[in-house]
């Protein structure tokens, strides 16, 4: 038959449509916003953060634990986005831990570490804030 090689050419371009077509429907759902459910472990985290920047002694700890508290926040959000903040944010935690735990006093602002820890802290706090607006207005507990 003389229609069979335009018949190929039809079923292949529908097929390429229909891949390009799910292609955007996952493009699409990865852009959503978060759900309800990862801005109220967001929330969490900076309640959290709020009771962790008032200790007194032995901040370096409590820094470092909260830091693997935010990982495990991370773990347990479904939004993509929401979790490479999160473990942005644990990865600045971690050098800030570090710092404190040195004597008091000897803290340099200008420590390329301090730094670059404060700007991923800060970096994902603010694009969590963006994705989640409700999520950044809490009180510490």
């Amino acid at each position: 038959m003389t229609h069979t090689p335009w018949l190929r050419a039809g079923i292949a371009t529908v097929l390429i449509v229909e891949l390009v077509a799910a292609v955007l429907v996952v493009i699409r759902g990865a852009q959503q916003s978060p759900s309800e459910a990862d801005c109220r472990v967001v929330s969490g985290v900076f309640r959290e953060w709020a009771s962790v920047g008032s200790d007194g002694e032995d901040r370096g700890e409590v820094t470092g634990a909260f830091a693997e508290r935010i990982r495990a926040a991370a773990d347990s959000v479904s939004s993509s986005s929401v979790r490479d903040d999160l473990n942005r944010w644990a990865e600045g935690a971690d050098p800030l831990a570090e710092i404190r735990r040195g004597p008091a006093g000897a803290v340099d602002d200008n420590d390329p570490t301090l730094v670059r820890a404060l700007g991923l802290v800060f970096g994902a706090a603010d694009e969590l804030r963006e994705d989640c607006p409700e999520s950044y207005r809490v009180e510490a507990e």
